[in-house]
């Protein structure tokens, strides 16, 4: 199940991608289709009476996710070999997602340091309390996050062309939101 999550993680890079290109929508299309056919796959065992656990159940659910982002990643990488690129990109790149990797080093640490210290502290109930409570933070990051990488592009070339006053104007607005 490492395996699967870790493509899932991976594979989310290919709808930044499609945000950044501006066809968010195929994005959004690939996230669902790929949940459907994980639904469909967990629907076809239940029906056939096939007897699993839950770690192989978590991989029907979750292997097409991964699967489908990380093949247009590939077909990304294909299509976009034969274009040249120097050191200078590079650096330009690393340089402006330095700060996203952070944040999200950041938030692993302490997503899994929560869940270390209420294991040793909290009881059954408790834990499924807290555990509900996150899914329900969890949605509310979804949403966030929605927004956040659709309108992520269109700041930053907001910001590289420097107009600073929509630039402004657009996060107040989407502050408010």
């Amino acid at each position: 199940s490492c395996l699967v999550f870790s493509s899932i993680g991976i594979g989310a890079i290919a709808y930044k991608i499609l945000f950044a290109e501006l066809v968010g929508w195929k994005a959004n299309l690939l996230n669902a289709l790929s949940y459907m056919i994980g639904m469909l796959g967990l629907l076809y065992i239940y029906y056939r009476g096939i007897s699993v656990d839950i770690k192989l159940s978590l991989i029907v659910l979750y292997l097409p996710v991964g699967m489908i982002s990380l093949c247009y990643i590939v077909y990304r990488y294909i299509k976009l070999y034969h274009v040249k690129t120097t050191k200078s990109h590079y650096i330009a790149i690393l340089r402006r997602s330095s700060g996203f990797f952070l944040f999200t080093l950041l938030s692993i640490v302490v997503l899994q340091t929560d869940y270390m210290v209420i294991s040793q502290r909290l009881t059954p109930a408790d834990i499924v309390q807290y555990t509900v409570t996150m899914k329900i933070f969890g949605l509310v990051f979804f949403i966030y996050t929605a927004i956040l990488q659709a309108l992520w592009p269109i700041c930053a070339e907001l910001r590289v062309k420097q107009q600073w006053k929509k630039l402004n104007k657009m996060i107040g607005v989407n502050i408010l939101l």
